[in-house]
């Protein structure tokens, strides 16, 4: 079941555990909670630029950066996988849009 936290809007979600679609504003907000997981995939649905911050609050142009329709890159997939910290998420416009799947 995803995790849901305050500030994040589930626009989607499916029978896989930890995966879904999050709405992603100009604040950082939390999209995924603390979790022991083994890999996370994400991916830039919408129109603006997100990035991600993991275990820090997220800002604007730094940390991972999704360009509008793009997942990570290998290198940070790297990164992301075995991260058991917070991930969250920050878009450069209101209505960003971001996939993602952990287990």
């Amino acid at each position: 079941m995803p995790r849901l936290v305050p500030g994040f809007v589930a626009t989607t979600a499916t029978a896989n555990a930890g995966s879904g679609k999050a709405t992603i504003g100009t604040q950082s907000v939390q999209v995924m909670a603390a979790f022991d997981r083994t890999a996370v995939y994400l991916t830039n649905t919408g129109s603006t630029t997100i990035s991600i911050g993991l275990g820090a609050t997220a800002v604007a142009g730094q940390g991972i950066v999704l360009s509008p329709g793009t997942a990570q890159t290998p290198a940070q997939v790297i990164t992301l996988n075995g991260f058991s910290g917070v991930i969250n998420a920050i878009s450069s416009a209101t209505g960003g849009t971001l996939a993602y799947c952990e287990f």
